[in-house]
């Protein structure tokens, strides 16, 4: 099955580390849904106050440090990464929305070789590269994608995800990251997002959490 038109998607591992890309260079309009915990960490900070914007055109997730709890540092080394995404892919640091996941308290540390390795595959479409590198407790790798007729025209939908616990308060621990190249408005996607995860996300229940 095809992939989105207009997105690039890979990812990269060691041992204890992972980071996956999602670049659009023709750039795309973003809709989000944040946490709700009082304590949020640095990337959603970050795009609590970035979302908004009329485009964007990178994600970057890193798995290994939640990059919460982290204070001024935890803030600099993201912005760091930024910058070095940026760089690569030609495009300005704002463009780029950050995720982490992993462990509460602990620096992003990640070897430079893995870095580079993942900015060298921006061109390529591996879905299954970037679901896998984006886990932590998870047992399997969570990807679903389907096309259909919308309008006369053939749209696809991605989506990937990670999180099997700690998902209080809403999402807390959860990624999900979800592509389509169907020509929705920002309104609309903000309305179908809101919409979709009050049904589905926001009534799961994990070890009691929701």
């Amino acid at each position: 099955m095809k992939f989105p038109e207009g997105f690039k998607i890979s990812g990269v591992q060691d041992d204890e580390v992972g980071f996956g890309l999602i670049h659009a260079p023709g750039a795309m309009k973003v809709s989000g849904l944040l946490t709700t915990n009082s304590n949020p960490a640095e990337p959603i900070k970050y795009c609590q106050k970035m979302l908004g914007r009329p485009s964007f055109k990178a994600m970057l997730v890193n798995r290994g440090s939640a990059n919460a709890a982290t204070g001024e540092e935890g803030e600099k080394r993201m912005l760091a990464l930024l910058e070095k995404t940026a760089k690569e892919l030609k495009i300005e640091a704002e463009d780029i929305l950050p995720a982490s996941t992993g462990v509460i308290g602990e620096q992003i540390e990640y070897s430079e070789d893995l870095f580079k390795e993942l900015l060298s595959r921006k061109k390529e479409v591996d879905p299954q590269s970037f679901a896998t590198a984006i886990m932590t407790t998870d047992t399997v790798e969570k990807i679903v994608w389907s096309s259909f007729d919308l309008g006369g025209h053939e749209v696809t939908i991605f989506g990937a995800a990670k999180g099997s616990g700690m998902i209080c308060p809403n999402m807390a621990t959860m990624l999900t990251f979800i592509m389509t190249d169907a020509d929705l408005s920002q309104e609309l996607l903000d309305k179908a997002l809101s919409l979709v995860v009050n049904k589905s996300f926001n009534l799961l229940t994990v070890d009691g959490e929701t």
